[in-house]
C-alpha cells in the first residue's frame, strides 16, 4: 500500500495498492472513481515490508491508465535505493 501525489495543475492525493514494481515505474490499483489520466506528473510515497521499515518516494509520470490500474514510470535522475534491490531481484 502507498500514498499517490499529483502535482499541479491537477491536484490529488489517495492511497493505492502497487500491484508491480520494477527500476523504472510502478503499476498502482486505486480505489474507486479517480480523474487521473496519462500525462500526468506527480510521486508515490511507500514504506518497505523490511526490518527498517524503509520509506521510498520516487517521482513519476503516468503513462497508461486502464480502469483502475495507473503505469508509471520513474523519473530517470533519481537515485536507486538500494533497499529496492531485494525486491527486484528475478526468481521471488
Amino acid at each position: 500500500m502507498g500514498t499517490y501525489y499529483l502535482y499541479t495543475p491537477a491536484t490529488g492525493t489517495n492511497t493505492a495498492i502497487i500491484k508491480n514494481l520494477s527500476s523504472d515505474g510502478i503499476c498502482l490499483e486505486l480505489g474507486g472513481i479517480h480523474p487521473v489520466k496519462a500525462g500526468q506528473r506527480g510521486y508515490v510515497d511507500f514504506t518497505l515490508d523490511d526490518k527498517k521499515r524503509t520509506q521510498i518516494k520516487k517521482e513519476f509520470l503516468i503513462q497508461s491508465v486502464s480502469g483502475n490500474k495507473v503505469g508509471c514510470k520513474f523519473k530517470k535522475d533519481q537515485a536507486f535505493e538500494k533497499e529496492l534491490g531485494f525486491y527486484l531481484r528475478p526468481g521471488l
